[in-house]
């Protein structure tokens, strides 16, 4: 999935829509894009987890009242498959991304949607402002 493109500066383009079940608005879609990964995993059903969610915050009080969530303040150590959540105070939100690479420095890759108006592979930092944590997927799949 990665390449694809916003049409401008909408949060939209028919290629879009699918992770956010078709809908056609001008809402940020992160949330919709790890959700639709995560159903696509599941055989198009991510009621395992949190379903389908276009709220990173919503995605992280899921996973916190699932017990599947770890705060950047524990030092947990991120695992591929896990959802890194960030968080904006200023600006109420957040974005996710999935985790799919620890690097031995301390960093991590995580692929995104809705990062520069697209689906792209980012570097990130473990000691970035904005990281609030993590939500294990690999636990809360397998609980």
């Amino acid at each position: 999935q990665l390449g694809v493109e916003e049409c401008g500066f909408l949060n939209d383009s028919e290629k879009i829509r699918k992770y956010k079940n078709g809908a056609k608005d001008n809402v940020a879609w992160c949330g919709s894009f790890v959700s639709w990964c995560y159903g696509a995993g599941q055989g198009g059903n991510n009621s395992k987890t949190f379903g389908y969610d276009i709220s990173s915050m919503s995605i992280r009080k899921k996973a916190e009242a699932a017990g599947c969530y770890s705060p950047k303040s524990s030092g947990y150590t991120p695992q591929v498959g896990d959802i890194m959540v960030l968080q904006y105070p200023r600006k109420g939100g957040g974005h996710v991304g999935i985790v799919v690479a620890v690097n031995k420095d301390g960093t991590f890759e995580t692929i995104e949607g809705n990062y520069n108006n697209g689906v792209r592979q980012v570097h990130r930092l473990k000691d970035t402002s904005n990281l609030h944590g993590f939500v294990r997927m690999n636990d809360w799949l397998q609980a």
